[in-house]
């Protein structure tokens, strides 16, 4: 019987993580994505910021190759560059960006594993009431 206890305890501490890593989830994907605030105004995430400044890089880059009158070289070199552009232009930018897609992407492998927790001790505490 003390196993079950250890189980149920063992619950709740899971689905206490699972809710706090919900809201974390909901707040850093609001910051990534943008979206309507509680007021109903539409706020611009950190990734509509870095893909304006990457567009806008393209594009500069673009007009400078048509100036020259060279081609744009091949699109791995093309996104080398404007991606080496735009960190030189906006590292801060790009230093939150990725440091949110990565947060977000953990917070999600997080979330699934203790579900998965979850799943697991609830199929246990089936069998010991069996």
């Amino acid at each position: 019987m003390g196993e079950v206890i250890d189980i149920l305890g063992q619950l709740r501490k899971d689905s206490v993580r699972i809710d706090r890593a919900a809201t974390a989830l909901y707040e850093k994907s609001q910051e990534l994505e943008g979206g309507i605030n509680a007021d109903g105004e539409v706020v611009r995430g950190v990734r509509w910021e870095y893909e304006k400044a990457w567009d806008d890089e393209l594009i500069a880059f673009e007009e400078r190759c048509n100036k020259r009158g060279e081609r744009l070289p091949a699109v791995d070199i093309r996104t080398a560059r404007v991606k080496r552009a735009v960190l030189e232009a906006n590292p801060e930018l790009c230093e939150r960006f990725y440091a949110l897609e990565a947060t977000v992407a953990q917070l999600q492998r997080l979330i699934s594993s203790r579900k998965s927790a979850v799943s697991a001790n609830q199929s246990i505490l089936k069998g010991e009431a069996a």
